[in-house]
């Protein structure tokens, strides 16, 4: 279940990348379209899934797909966690190393 969801987090930021390769190519953004009820019903039922298998998962799993997605979580002594999530810096290049 761990290793489905590091695949769906490459998966979706490989997409990124290849959309954004396009714009750049087309020279312009593409308009996004407004999403319909039924897929962002559907969404938050996916995103519900991964919350249970994130709860359930390895740490070491966590942190990873934690670190790609480019959340940070702080745990305070009073139990309290500070959830903060930024813009993330892709750590691939286009072409692969030289």
């Amino acid at each position: 279940m761990n290793s489905e969801i590091t695949s769906a987090a490459t998966w979706i930021a490989e997409i990124e990348r290849e959309r954004r390769s396009i714009e750049r190519d087309l020279g312009r953004k593409l308009t996004p379209r407004k999403h319909t009820n039924n897929e962002i019903k559907a969404l938050v039922r996916q995103l519900k899934d991964i919350v249970g298998t994130l709860a359930k998962a390895d740490p070491e799993d966590k942190r990873a797909i934690y670190d790609e997605l480019g959340v940070n979580l702080t745990y305070h002594e009073d139990g309290r966690v500070h959830v903060a999530a930024g813009a993330r810096v892709l750590r691939d290049r286009v072409g692969g190393g030289t």
